[in-house]
């Protein structure tokens, strides 16, 4: 019951009185689920909107996580890669946000056109398969450079095996270097 003491004597009337216990009710009402700006603990159904606000759905992002882990943490970087969309650093950062650790050569780093540039994947927790390299290639796209055209990719990363053995492979103009 709240306190009825806080009302002064000219107002207090039966109004007054059920203003003041809606009042005390509202200091009962637990807030949290409203602050879901606090993405580590928002409601995994409200990731979806959140996204979309932040503009990282699609292949902007969200195609590429599927955990609530990695949903949450593209969320908490979306500020951060739209701030350097179109920049070197901005098409690392997406990948980063998906799991790719990579590394890009510009054109005056290897002799090629004015303007191009070619991407090393150097660590991914996530399968390298047809369906993600297409993925992959819509995301760098929406975070490159207008101007900017990508050359390659290539997939360097290290062979976890017992027996020595040296492999190559080329799919759908990405060149994949394997060794052990």
């Amino acid at each position: 019951m709240a306190d009825t003491r806080l009302i002064p004597d000219g107002i207090n009337d039966s109004s007054s009185q059920a203003f003041n216990e809606l009042f005390d009710l509202l200091g009962s009402i637990d807030i949290t689920p409203l602050l879901v700006y606090l993405i580590d603990n928002t409601e995994s159904s409200a990731l979806i909107h959140l996204a979309e606000q932040f503009s990282v759905t699609g292949y902007e992002g969200w195609n590429f996580v599927s955990t609530d882990f990695e949903k949450r943490k593209l969320v908490k970087e979306a500020i951060l890669n739209h701030k350097y969309k179109g920049t070197k650093y901005g098409i690392i950062q997406a990948l980063r946000s998906i799991g790719f650790e990579s590394q890009i050569k510009e054109w005056f780093e290897y002799s090629a056109e004015p303007y191009h540039f070619k991407l090393t994947i150097i660590s991914a927790s996530q399968d390298i398969d047809l369906v993600n390299q297409e993925k992959m290639s819509l995301l760098i796209e929406e975070y490159k450079n207008v101007r900017s055209v990508l050359d390659t990719v290539e997939i360097d990363m290290p062979a976890v095996s017992n027996t020595p053995f040296a492999g190559g492979c080329s799919t759908a103009g990405i060149y994949m270097v394997i060794g052990g």
